[in-house]
């Protein structure tokens, strides 16, 4: 018990230097900071990965679609009867958009977008993480 008042005595004397509050609270600011960056890199490189393979499903899914539709076929009508397909193009454009599996490239540019938001908030997350670890103090 004596120890811990001797221990008192002194702490009187001892003087907290100048802006020391002001230094720990901006290294705890700066912790949480790169531990919320942490974070969001995980989420976002998590999320990358599981639109990347949503982008190669849709794609397959849009390739099949295509082949069943007879898109495919209709199309390469332009390559081998182009005088044909010029004498009648108002039938054949709608024929192909007829034949055009809209569901399917709906799916594919919604999984194309996911993917381009995915990658720019992740490297958005990478750039802050990277300036914040460059200022360690």
């Amino acid at each position: 018990m004596e120890n811990y008042k001797k221990l008192l005595t002194y702490l009187s004397d001892f003087e907290v230097p100048d802006k020391l509050f002001d230094k720990v609270i901006s290294r705890l600011h700066w912790e949480k900071r790169v531990a919320t960056a942490r974070k969001k890199i995980l989420l976002y490189s998590t999320a990358t990965i599981f639109s990347l393979s949503a982008l190669i499903g849709a794609f397959y899914y849009v390739r099949l679609e295509m082949i069943s539709s007879g898109f495919i076929n209709y199309f390469s009508l332009i390559y081998s009867d182009l005088d044909v397909v010029l004498l009648s193009w108002q039938n054949f454009s709608i024929t192909l958009l007829e034949s055009l599996p809209t569901t399917s490239l709906i799916l594919l540019l919604m999984s194309m977008a996911a993917l381009m938001l995915m990658v720019k908030n992740l490297t958005k997350n990478i750039q802050l993480f990277i300036k914040s670890s460059m200022f360690i103090r």
